[in-house]
């Protein structure tokens, strides 16, 4: 399944996840900076923003977004719309995708995530129409959804 992988394929992975912690991060701590300066608590930002995770617990949810959701998100978001509407011009595409990417991931992670949510659905967009280009659908949808999973795998231990 995972082959005739590069070392630029390795970096995009890697480099597409960072950039999606980071936005998610400073969604989250714009988000509770916000709330808290509505309810004049008093924390710093930069605090907020790394906040360390609740202790780790493995459990059928984190092997569930780690491994289920970044097959069936990718497959749902990106594989599906690129391959049946090729009509559509890419950037419409890419921005409707992360649109319902991030609606998508409302109800489970609260209305904040959409913002950073919908960064990511962005990026891995732009990452899914770049690697179509170069090497076909099989291929961007590999690397797609292992950067989705690497960005899940650190939510839950880094």
């Amino acid at each position: 399944m995972f082959q005739d992988y590069r070392l630029s394929d390795v970096r995009s992975i890697v480099l597409t996840a960072l950039l999606i912690i980071m936005s998610a991060r400073l969604c989250r701590g714009v988000s509770i900076a916000l709330h808290n300066w509505v309810n004049e608590l008093q924390y710093p930002f930069f605090q907020i923003m790394f906040m360390l995770q609740p202790p780790f617990t493995f459990s059928f949810n984190t092997f569930g977004s780690i491994i289920f959701a970044p097959l069936v998100e990718t497959w749902l978001f990106l594989y599906l719309p690129f391959r049946f509407l090729p009509q559509v011009q890419a950037r419409l595409l890419i921005i409707s995708s992360a649109i319902l990417f991030g609606a998508f991931h409302v109800p489970s992670l609260g209305g904040y995530a959409f913002g950073y949510t919908t960064i990511a659905g962005v990026l891995f967009g732009y990452q899914y129409w770049q690697l179509l280009q170069q090497s076909g659908h099989r291929k961007a949808f590999e690397v797609v959804m292992l950067t989705h999973a690497l960005y899940n795998f650190s939510v839950h231990f880094i």
